[in-house]
Formats: C-alpha cells, sequence, structure tokens
C-alpha cells in the first residue's frame, strides 16, 4: 500500500531511486498491479477509484469509479484486456479495458472481499474475503462452485501461489499460514501450516522464492520470516523494521538472492 496519494517506482538494481511517480488519486493506494507486458498497470485507491496506467508515459488511460472501497485488483492471465476487482461492497467486480466498463459480477461473498487469485490455467479462480469465506469460482461463471468455510476458519486477507501452481498460501488470522491445494478440488492440506509469527490483525503478504523451496512473510512485530516449503521448517528469522509491522514481502523475480519488505514506517528494504 501507498499512501502518498500515487503509486512509485523504484530502482532497485543501480541508484535505488524513484524512477516515476504517478498521481492522481485522492487517498492512498491500497493495491497495484502491472499488468503482463509491463506496459501498464492498475491502482486500486482508498478514493474508490481504480486507475489504469501507462507505465513509461505516466498517462491515466482510463478511470474506473466504484461505491466502495476497491481492496485489490488482479489480471487475467490470459487476456491482457480483462481484470478483476475485490470489492468492500462484497463483490468481484469484472471489466473489460476497452469497453471501459464492467462486464461481469460475482456476488456471493457476505463480507469486503480480500483477495482474488487464479489458478488452472486461469480456468478457475479462488477468492477470500472477510467473511471468512473462501469461494471457488469457474471463471466467467458467477456461480462458485465451492464453498470453503468451517467455525475455526479465520479471515484470510493475504494469498500467494505456489510457482508450481499446485498449492497456494493464506495468512491466516490466527498467527498461521494455511496450505491449500489447487489441483482439481480445492482443499485445506492439514499437513502443512508455517507457524511462529505474529499477524492477527495485519494482512501481510506472503511469497514464494523463484524455485518454491522457500515461503517468506513479515508478521506485526517487524520480523521477516523464512520457511522451507517442503517440511514447514523455521530456515530463518530476522527483524525487518523497528516499531512497525513487515506489512508485505516479496521475492525477487530474477535475483533469487534478493527480498525486499515494505512496512508503515514509511520504508521499503531490499535483504540479500
Amino acid at each position: 500500500m501507498c499512501f502518498i496519494l500515487g503509486v512509485q517506482i523504484w530502482d532497485t538494481c543501480a541508484d535505488r531511486h524513484v524512477r516515476r511517480t504517478y498521481l492522481g488519486h485522492a487517498g492512498g493506494v491500497r493495491d497495484a498491479k502491472f499488468g503482463a507486458s509491463g506496459l501498464n498497470f492498475l491502482s486500486a485507491s482508498y478514493d474508490r477509484h481504480v486507475k489504469l496506467w501507462d507505465t513509461e508515459t505516466g498517462a491515466c488511460l482510463s478511470d474506473f469509479a466504484h461505491d466502495k472501497v476497491p481492496n485489490c485488483v488482479t489480471w487475467d492471465p490470459n487476456d491482457p484486456n480483462i481484470f478483476l476487482v475485490g470489492s468492500a461492497n462484497r463483490k468481484l467486480i469484472q471489466y473489460d479495458i476497452r469497453e471501459g466498463k464492467m462486464v461481469l459480477e460475482y456476488d456471493y461473498h457476505l463480507g469486503g472481499v480480500t483477495t482474488i487469485t487464479f489458478f488452472d490455467g486461469g480456468r478457475r479462480l479462488v477468492s477470500t474475503g472477510e467473511d471468512r469465506q473462501m469461494l471457488v469460482w469457474d471463471y466467467n461463471a458467477p456461480v462458485p462452485i465451492k464453498y470453503i468455510k468451517d467455525p475455526t476458519m479465520m479471515a484470510i486477507p493475504a494469498v500467494a501461489m505456489h510457482p508450481d501452481g499446485e498449492s497456494f498460501v493464506g495468512q491466516s488470522m490466527d498467527n498461521k499460514l494455511v496450505v491449500y491445494h489447487s489441483t482439481e478440488r480445492v482443499s485445506l492440506n492439514r499437513k502443512k501450516t508455517f507457524t511462529g509469527h505474529v499477524t492477527a490483525g495485519y494482512a501481510c503478504r506472503p511469497c514464494f522464492s523463484p524455485n518454491g523451496r522457500f515461503v517468506a512473510s513479515g508478521d506485526g512485530e517487524g520480523q521477516l520470516w523464512f520457511w522451507e516449503w517442503k517440511n514447514t521448517h523455521l530456515f530463518k528469522k530476522m527483524k525487518a523494521h523497528d516499531a512497525s509491522p513487515t506489512i508485505c514481502t516479496a521475492w525477487h523475480p530474477l535475483e533469487p538472492s534478493i527480498v525486499a519488505t515494505c512496512s508503515w514506517d514509511g520504508t521499503i528494504k531490499l535483504w540479500r
């Protein structure tokens, strides 16, 4: 998230300075996602707008207004003209940028939608929400094919897909990373859970190493945690930020020795 009322792109290799700032929102930015080509990206803001930007020129290409805050955005992995928004109005909203409007709504959550994740080659998607439910959908079919909910299930405000596409982790609000199979039958993997970190009340975004051997997450105490994916053993933990949560963790896609973290203290840090 960014609270400068815009989006910034940074150089991570040379001088590590801001390369461009994209201004135009009237509230902090909740989420941002590059398109597959990198030529454009989406930003979702607390001002209830989702904007489409030209990465090179900085121009705002389209503006999509919402009645509630858009919590997350994600691109169709197979069509660069389609994206989905998870909204505080309890809906997943699908847009076509060629038409500049909504083309489909998925409306079965009972609380705000916090994550949307494609899997199965883009043929299906899974959503999580503030209602402590996980819904599985066939893409382009606005009726869930599966509800995942039980009395012990907590809200999952952040999700990361394993590089092999067969599993994903969710940041559960009871201080655990829970694992779900994302094969033909989406189900909880009860044999694999990652624990030790304190995340209750914080939507700390986890990530995987590019080779899938490690999963990483920040926590509410400013720590950065690394676990071995295969056996769930803790590999390493370290203090990443002082006096504020490590709210997001991202592994460098090309240099596997580099991990980035960010915090509410206003800093982005690179770790080797």
